[in-house]
C-alpha cells in the first residue's frame, strides 16, 4: 500500500501505509470500514478522512474494525480524538467486529467505556 493516504474520489477509498479505509456515506447511518495495521501514521490521517462525516446528519458512525489485523496506540489515539470529535457534534461511534486482538487493545486503554462496541458483522 501508499505511504501516505490517497483519496480516490469515486470510491470513497483511502490507502495509508499499511491500511485501507473505505467511507460508505449513508445520512442515516455511515459505515467506515478500516482494514489492515492501523497504525501512527494513519491515526491523525484517519480523523481528517472522516471528518466530513463528523459533521454530517448522521447521529450514530460505525467503525467497522472487522479487518483490523493491528492497532497500535497511537491509532487508538486516532479513535480518541474521533471520539472527541463526535461528542463535540452530539454523535456516538459504535467500533463493529474487533478481532480479539484489537479488543484487547481497545480494552486496556478504556476506550471501551467510550465507545459502543458490537460483534455483529455488516
Amino acid at each position: 500500500m501508499r505511504a501516505f493516504f490517497k483519496y480516490v474520489e469515486s470510491n470513497n477509498i483511502f490507502y495509508g501505509s499499511c491500511m485501507k479505509l473505505e467511507i460508505y456515506e449513508d445520512a442515516a447511518l455511515p459505515i467506515i470500514k478500516i482494514s489492515g495495521h492501523f497504525s501512527f501514521i494513519d491515526g491523525s490521517m484517519f480523523v481528517k478522512s472522516v471528518e466530513h462525516i463528523i459533521t454530517g446528519p448522521a447521529n450514530q458512525i460505525i467503525i467497522d474494525l472487522k479487518n483490523v489485523d493491528l492497532i497500535d496506540t497511537s491509532a487508538l489515539g486516532g479513535l480518541l480524538l474521533l471520539y472527541s470529535k463526535c461528542s463535540d457534534y452530539g454523535k456516538s461511534v459504535i467500533l463493529l467486529g474487533s478481532s480479539k486482538k484489537v479488543l484487547n487493545m481497545i480494552t486496556a486503554s478504556r476506550l471501551d467505556k467510550l465507545f459502543l462496541i458490537r460483534d455483529a458483522q455488516i
